[in-house]
């Protein structure tokens, strides 16, 4: 408790010094606070395009798994998730056409972004998701 108020009351002396230095250093101190944030903020939007990645798959696959057939009703269902999550992933199937009953469906997502900012270098980063269902319409 005691070390708390040391820290506060060192703060405080900062403010307190009537030394230019002091001032300077709060000034860069908060620079790379900021710098800090704005690689933390750039980070984190990886993980919402992942999630947004696993949300895609996971509807398109649920349309092909109801339809049994990989073709129109997927192919709307594709265009309707690029509109609503606004990404654009390249989509492969293992299979295209009519699926039986039970026959096994894999689909795999890859998208391509860009974390860092222009002036600091982009750093290029593939993101990928995989999921696996089954076809749940018998043909005759």
């Amino acid at each position: 408790m005691k070390n708390k108020f040391k820290i506060n009351k060192r703060i405080f002396e900062k403010f307190k010094d009537e030394k230019g230095g002091s001032y300077i250093e709060i000034i860069v101190s908060v620079f790379v606070l900021f710098l800090v944030f704005a690689v933390i903020i750039s980070f984190l939007s990886v993980f919402t395009k992942q999630s947004d990645l696993k949300t895609f798959a996971s509807s398109v696959l649920r349309t092909a798994e109801l339809t049994g057939n990989i073709g129109s009703e997927v192919n709307a269902e594709i265009s309707k998730q690029k509109s609503v999550l606004g990404i654009n992933p390249t989509v492969k199937f293992n299979k295209y056409g009519r699926v039986d009953l039970g026959d096994e469906i894999e689909l795999e997502v890859t998208l391509d972004i860009n974390i860092g900012s222009s002036s600091l270098g982009d750093i290029p980063i593939t993101l990928r998701y995989r999921a696996i269902g089954r076809s749940e319409v018998y043909w005759k």
